[in-house]
């Protein structure tokens, strides 16, 4: 008989919701393994279906929204588009991304994706984001999952 796994699904949307809960893509795996579910806090604006009868034999747990990490996540992100680069892509990225920002950002994103500076920059940004402690952190570091799995969005909330 096989040992049952310690498995962690996070959820951070509607969309995952109707997409993997209701469809029951996770229901063979609940059956066989003790899976927690990662939501974020009810009445939060991005999760508004309840999908716990859809979860029965599983926990759900309501994780706070880490908006330190997002902020440094979100920074390089954009420092990553505006990096001086000459490709097409790149080009047209750029373009569009003005369109949404002040110049004052344009330009110290420029800055901080010089070559040099970049790698300096993308370092800090990462000792930071390791050095706070965030509920899912701590909560996972507790846990001790065998597999964790995330069906959520590139820029999604978890």
């Amino acid at each position: 008989m096989s040992r049952k796994l310690r498995i962690g699904i996070f959820i951070d949307h509607d969309i995952m919701i109707r997409h993997f809960i209701h469809s029951k893509v996770f229901s063979l795996i609940i059956k066989k393994h003790k899976v927690d579910f990662f939501l974020p806090p009810v009445g939060h604006r991005r999760v508004t279906l309840d999908p716990s009868k859809y979860l029965k034999g599983s926990r759900i747990i309501r994780l706070s929204v880490d908006t330190e990490n997002r902020s440094l996540w979100g920074r390089l992100a954009q420092v990553m588009v505006m990096r001086p680069r000459f490709d097409r892509e790149s080009i047209d990225l750029r373009r569009t991304w003005r369109l949404v920002t002040t110049w004052k950002a344009e330009i110290l994103h420029t800055f901080l994706g010089l070559p040099i500076i970049y790698k300096i920059f993308r370092k800090v940004i990462i000792l930071k984001a390791k050095q706070n402690n965030t509920p899912m952190k701590t909560l996972l570091n507790n846990k001790k999952y065998d597999l964790l799995i995330n069906p959520g969005l590139p820029m999604g909330y978890i």
